[in-house]
């Protein structure tokens, strides 16, 4: 008689649906993080119209916290969705990897 039991040292894998998911490389209307870190927030909301070197999010890497600004490239666009949750009292921001989605954009309409 045989008996399997589930390994309680063994390590968690994440699936494609756990976590941020990342930026698709070429869409203009997706920004990936560069940098790793945890959000604490944005400073931008969905229909707002982005400019240049405006604040977009606080990131926290690394115990230093990284202030974010809006690409030249995303000029003008607007923003579609935010697909990372801030820090808040009772829970941490999501954690991303370089090239995890930071900001989804549209064309300004």
């Amino acid at each position: 008689v045989e008996i399997a039991l589930p390994d309680p040292d063994a390590a968690v894998v994440s699936t494609a649906d756990s976590g941020p998911r990342k930026a698709a490389k070429g869409n203009k209307f997706e920004m990936p993080a560069a940098v790793p870190g945890e959000i604490i927030s944005y400073s931008v909301k969905p229909g707002d119209k982005l400019k240049a070197g405006q604040p977009l999010c606080v990131l926290e890497s690394m115990k230093m916290e990284m202030k974010v600004s809006v690409p030249d490239e995303a000029d003008g666009l607007q923003v579609k969705s935010l697909p990372c949750k801030g820090r808040t009292a009772e829970k941490q921001g999501d954690i991303l990897a370089p090239g995890d989605l930071l900001l989804e954009m549209e064309e300004a309409k």
